[in-house]
Formats: C-alpha cells, sequence, structure tokens
C-alpha cells in the first residue's frame, strides 16, 4: 500500500494538486495540474453558456490548484486575504449564471480518468514516478474526503482517485508491454530479412561466373 496525498510530500506527483513539470495539454491549451483541468472541465459540455465557457478559462488561469478548486464550487467564503479575494470572481460568475455541466455527477469519474491519462502520457516525470509503484495499492490517504480520498485512518472511503490511478498505471504498463514486444517483432524481422538476403547476395557471387562460363561456351561453340 501506498499512501499519498500532499503535493509536497513522497510520492506527491500522484496528488492532483502537484503542479506538472509539463504542462497538460488538452485541446489546444495548457493546464498547471491535473486539478486545473478537471475543475475547468465542469464548465466546458454541450449547452454551455458563453459565461460558463469563459468561466473555465478563468479556472484554468487560477494560480493555484486549490485556488482552481474554489473557483469551480461557485461559492464565496471567509479566510485568508487570498481567498477573499476570489469571492468578486465568483459573485460575478454567479451573476452572470455560470453553470456547471448538470451531468457532471453522473460523468466525473470518466473525466477524472481521462485528465490522470492525459497528465501521465504527457508528464515523463510523473510517469516515472507512478511507474515505480508496480503493483503497489494507490490511496489518497486524507479524512477529508471519502470519495475520491479513503477517508483516513478508518480507510472507508471509496478512495476512487487511487482507484484511476491504478487503471492509469496498468494501461501504461501494457501500452509499454506492447510496444517492447513490437520491438522485439521488428527485430526478429530484421534478423529474418538478413538470413534471407544472405544466400541471394551468394547467388549474385555466383552469376557473374556462370555468365562466364556460358559466354565460354558460346565462343566455344563459334570456333568449332
Amino acid at each position: 500500500m501506498i499512501d499519498f496525498y500532499e503535493a509536497k510530500e513522497s510520492f506527491g506527483e500522484l496528488s492532483n494538486y502537484y503542479v506538472c513539470t509539463q504542462p497538460i495539454l488538452y485541446e489546444g491549451k495548457t493546464y498547471d495540474s491535473s486539478e486545473h483541468l478537471y475543475q475547468s472541465l465542469k464548465f466546458i459540455y454541450d449547452g454551455a453558456s458563453p459565461e460558463s465557457i469563459a468561466y473555465a478559462e478563468t479556472v484554468r488561469e487560477a494560480k493555484t490548484p486549490n485556488m482552481s478548486k474554489i473557483l469551480a464550487t461557485l461559492k464565496t467564503g471567509g479566510g485568508y486575504a487570498w481567498r477573499l479575494a476570489l469571492n468578486p470572481i465568483i459573485s460575478k460568475a454567479l451573476a452572470d449564471k455560470v453553470t456547471r455541466n448538470p451531468q457532471w455527477e453522473q460523468i466525473k469519474d470518466a473525466k477524472m480518468e481521462m485528465v490522470l491519462q492525459l497528465k501521465f502520457q504527457q508528464d515523463s516525470h510523473c510517469r516515472k514516478v507512478l511507474l515505480s509503484t508496480g503493483t503497489s495499492k494507490l490511496a489518497e490517504h486524507t479524512n477529508r474526503d471519502f470519495y475520491w480520498g479513503d477517508g483516513g485512518e478508518s480507510r472507508s472511503g471509496k478512495n476512487m482517485l487511487g482507484v484511476l490511478l491504478m487503471k492509469t498505471r496498468e494501461k501504461i504498463q501494457e501500452e509499454k508491454k506492447r510496444k517492447a514486444e513490437e520491438s522485439g517483432e521488428q527485430a526478429e524481422k530484421v534478423d529474418t530479412v538478413a538470413v534471407s538476403v544472405a544466400p541471394q547476395t551468394e547467388n549474385i557471387k555466383e552469376k557473374p561466373k556462370k555468365i562466364l562460363d556460358w559466354i565460354a561456351k558460346k565462343r566455344a561453340k563459334t570456333m568449332e
């Protein structure tokens, strides 16, 4: 079992709050973290208003993954100065009738899986860390989340982030295996071609001699 949570701690690369070394590219735009992309997708959907789509950009451009998450809640709140500074942005979005995808709860797992696949396909460092976990069970260990996380000490959460990370890891491992097998098959083909070419080379070497013998025989007949 490998636990992770904080982006700056061990296996922090597995966290959605980890700022990627290679920003995630999605439909021509880059996202600093998987959290940025996941939260932005809540406002990009068929039938979304121009205001909602524009708000997705606001979420994408948030300075930190946590800010993107807070903006996506569309809820004002108190706290630190940086948190208070987000309230006017959220209030304007509410006034503009910005709305999340009404089907989000039904599709959020699929969206998260897509985001994770993009992250680990594109960021070689994060991919290396994920593959280093081998076949170990992965768990977002926190008592703050019983859906994406494992619920903390009780381990009673669904741990969906961990589940989808393991699914992503398996797909990458299978892809690596497939490519290795293809490389092996190509190497075998090269060897086969080399073997098949060898006799042909010998035949080519023999042809001049046969031609000369044929010419000699023709000359001999001519002289008779």
